[in-house]
């Protein structure tokens, strides 16, 4: 089974400017253990203005004063065709195992016992990606894509927030860079 995240392109409806609060799951620090609290974002819409990015619906839902603009009519949403390119794999009943391409250096081989998640990874990076969504089909695994949107710049994978996504070179998952000077950040 594959758990799919919806992405939507919001729209203000108001006659003046609102502000649109997001949360996303924060990246954890090296070393870090704890569970990580959600990122809180925002961006300003003008009136008729539509959000440049596409958003996982479930950051915006449940954030602050989301009801509030809802209750006004001020939210229009456009779902937006984007499926996340990055995702984590659980193991259900049988171990499985799979290559991730780095991009510098060899491959590395991930191996999961029953019931175990792997790190979010970018599934265009593994090779075997074709049998793991036949794998998914058939609820011997579940893909649980990650919440990861697009971006403008050519340089990153994705972004979270306003953070551009890119690619670790040693572990093959998502990164922000954050801190003077950039620290890269595991998601």
């Amino acid at each position: 089974m594959a758990v799919t995240v919806k992405f939507v392109k919001v729209t203000n409806k108001c006659d003046r400017p609102i502000t649109v609060h997001t949360r996303f799951p924060r990246p954890k620090k090296p070393g870090s253990s704890r569970d990580p609290k959600p990122v809180l974002s925002q961006f300003t819409l003008a009136p008729g203005e539509t959000s440049p990015r596409a958003i996982a619906l479930t950051a915006l839902i449940g954030a602050r004063n989301w009801d509030t603009l809802n209750a006004r009519g001020c939210i229009g949403l456009e779902f937006a065709p984007w499926t996340a390119p990055f995702a984590r794999v659980t193991a259900r009943a049988d171990p499985i195992a799979f290559d991730v391409r780095l991009p510098k250096g060899k491959p590395r081989r991930i191996e999961l016992a029953p019931g175990q998640t792997s790190r979010t990874v970018p599934l265009s990076a593994i090779p075997q990606r074709r049998r793991l969504e036949s794998l998914a089909k058939r609820r011997r695994i579940v893909l649980e894509r990650s919440h990861i949107g697009p971006t403008y710049s050519p340089v990153a994978a994705g972004s979270l927030g306003s953070d551009d996504v890119y690619i670790c070179n040693e572990c093959g998952g998502p990164i922000v860079f954050r801190y003077h000077p950039p620290v890269p950040i595991h998601i």
